[in-house]
């Protein structure tokens, strides 16, 4: 590929002339070599036939260079070098940018788009069926311990198992045939199956339960649920297929957090010499294993040994198409050829023999604020004066950007929700009544996946007179230190399977930032959720606290959106997981 590289160099250098009068020295400065080499490079352009070269020599002679081969020639000669798909894509990423027409670029897309989708292939004797899905964001990590991305998440659910399962909200056996606890659920047994094997090939037994729920316990700062996982006192093996758990204070939905995707038991064989390995060397019990990983694809396998129903899918490749990407090919045609859309950019474009399949989950994107920071925003009627100019009729709509709430979202209006009193807000501050003092910007701390969501966050107050001072963090750096110092925080809610738990770890969160009051009202009703075992009377709690805390204006609704993926009528069995993504274990195509 690197003396396809030399030439396009030499096609933009000599764009529209066809050649030129040189020297090997001249064209030693393009591609940044010694002449020896340029000497090299011109002869195997000739031997290839895509230059003709006259040389000339003495001093003042220059070389007679002639460019014979189109860019559509180049694609085609990588196009035919390539040994896979990643080859194609690799030369897109690194040569289109090069090639001045365009054509060697839609050549290479349209290669590239006829591989994906569904294919039933052949490797060594036997038939396969394949599947090529894209994703818009590359998982930072495999642990399950350290998932925060959507799409990690989705990646993961294939990889391990937890166990228990949350199926419509009930909780079902899974790698644990039965549980229960004593009267006050502060103690809790858990029964492992028989007959579970991990994908290296050790069967499951309860010392690999034990690793990974001690694991659970010693989360770092920054975990999801970390201080639900931190009430285990004590995990002890009964036998070798029973774990008993002890916990600091009673906890009635126990089972239902050993039901997440953190929770994805380990083999304590290879987790106790080395856990990071988790994070690019994934070993689960899951119905696929992890077969190649890199940058840009991950490769998994129908795992032969499942302990339930084996995958009707041998291979499915996930490819990681960047946004830049996503505009040139993948986002600007309708995505056919994929057979599985998760997040269709614009659903209602889609072609007959489509369909979209039913899911509950949604995602919020919300403000909160710190109001233990002393200055503009403790007081609760500057406060809300200025966080209802965002949920007003006139603002602009949010373009939504990946991150954890997910991978792709469409534009949707800004403030769906809307506080009550908010038709003021514009009024207080044309008045002059709110306006922040002079050279006091508020300063608004997220991720930098929502760079995007902040931006015009800051652009409609600045409409307004109030300076936004952003700074983006990466995922893992969303610190206390970095929330305290803030006036305005920007986090994304995934209502999905986990709903309840993410909103009580957010909750719990919040009570960091927030004046002790708030803090201590938020506190005592998560102490009540704790003892509650009936699903809807947590669901009531904190819906309540939820519409308390946009009512006081210390949480502003930004954006909410559904998570709907839609299918081609040739994809058999598809059924929506717990995260509104597509189960593949249960795929299949006619």
């Amino acid at each position: 590929m690197r003396l396809h590289r030399q030439y396009l160099q030499l096609l933009s250098h000599y764009e529209g002339t066809g050649g030129a009068e040189t020297t090997l020295e001249e064209l030693a400065g393009i591609w940044d070599c010694t002449v020896r080499n340029a000497a090299l490079v011109v002869a195997r352009m000739e031997e290839q036939g895509w230059i003709g070269w006259q040389a000339r020599r003495g001093r003042s002679k220059r070389s007679a260079l002639a460019l014979f081969a189109a860019e559509e020639e180049i694609a085609a000669d990588l196009i035919g070098r390539a040994q896979s798909g990643r080859d194609i894509l690799l030369a897109l990423e690194q040569l289109a940018p090069l090639a001045p027409s365009g054509k060697l670029r839609s050549r290479l897309e349209t290669e590239l788009l006829s591989r994906f989708g569904f294919r039933r292939e052949t490797a060594g004797r036997r038939k396969i069926d394949v599947l090529r899905l894209p994703i818009r964001q590359a998982p930072r990590t495999l642990d399950p311990l350290e998932m925060n991305l959507l799409t990690e998440s989705f990646v993961g659910s294939h990889l391990y198992d937890s166990m228990v399962r949350l199926d419509k909200g009930a909780l079902v056996p899974h790698l644990a045939h039965a549980w229960g606890s004593d009267g006050d659920a502060r103690v809790w047994t858990f029964r492992l199956r028989k007959g579970v094997f991990f994908h290296h090939g050790k069967e499951m037994d309860g010392d690999d339960a034990v690793f990974t729920l001690e694991r659970l316990r010693e989360a770092p700062p920054g975990t999801l649920y970390r201080q639900l996982f931190r009430k285990i006192r004590r995990v002890d093996v009964r036998n070798e297929r029973t774990v008993t758990v002890e916990l600091e204070s009673p906890l009635a939905f126990f089972p239902e957090l050993l039901a997440t995707g953190r929770a994805g038991v380990l083999p304590a064989d290879l987790g106790r010499p080395d856990a990071s390995r988790f994070r690019k060397r994934p070993v689960g019990t899951g119905p696929f294993k992890l077969a190649e990983s890199d940058a840009r694809m991950l490769v998994l396998e129908a795992f032969e040994r499942y302990f339930r129903e084996r995958a009707h899918l041998d291979r499915v490749e996930i490819w990681v198409m960047q946004e830049e990407e996503d505009e040139g090919f993948v986002g600007g045609g309708d995505g056919s050829l994929f057979r599985i859309i998760h997040n269709p950019r614009d659903p209602q474009c889609l072609e007959s023999g489509w369909k979209r399949i039913g899911s509950d989950v949604t995602v919020s994107k919300f403000l909160t604020v710190n109001t233990r920071k002393a200055g503009y925003l403790s007081d609760p009627a500057k406060r809300a004066a200025v966080l209802d100019l965002l949920a007003d009729d006139h603002g602009t709509a949010a373009q939504a950007t990946d991150g954890p709430g997910g991978d792709h979202a469409n534009p949707v209006t800004v403030m769906q929700r809307k506080p009550d009193g908010s038709a003021s807000a514009l009024a207080a501050v044309t008045s002059g009544e709110t306006v922040p003092p002079a050279g006091e910007p508020l300063r608004l701390v997220t991720i930098q996946p929502y760079g995007n969501d902040a931006a015009a966050i800051a652009g409609r107050l600045g409409q307004f007179g109030i300076p936004v001072e952003v700074e983006l963090v990466p995922p893992g750096g969303f610190t206390a230190e970095k929330r305290l110092k803030a006036d305005l925080l920007f986090f994304s809610l995934i209502r999905d399977r986990e709903a309840l738990l993410r909103q009580y770890d957010l909750y719990l969160t919040m009570t960091g930032h927030l004046d002790e009051r708030e803090a201590s009202s938020i506190r005592a009703a998560l102490s009540a959720v704790e003892r509650m075992a009936g699903r809807h009377a947590r669901e009531r709690i904190l819906a309540d606290l939820e519409n308390r805390l946009i009512r006081d204006r210390l949480l502003v609704i930004w954006q909410e959106r559904s998570v709907r993926p839609a299918v081609h009528e040739s994809v058999g069995g598809a059924a929506v997981d717990g995260m509104g993504w597509v189960d593949l274990r249960s795929v299949w195509f006619g």
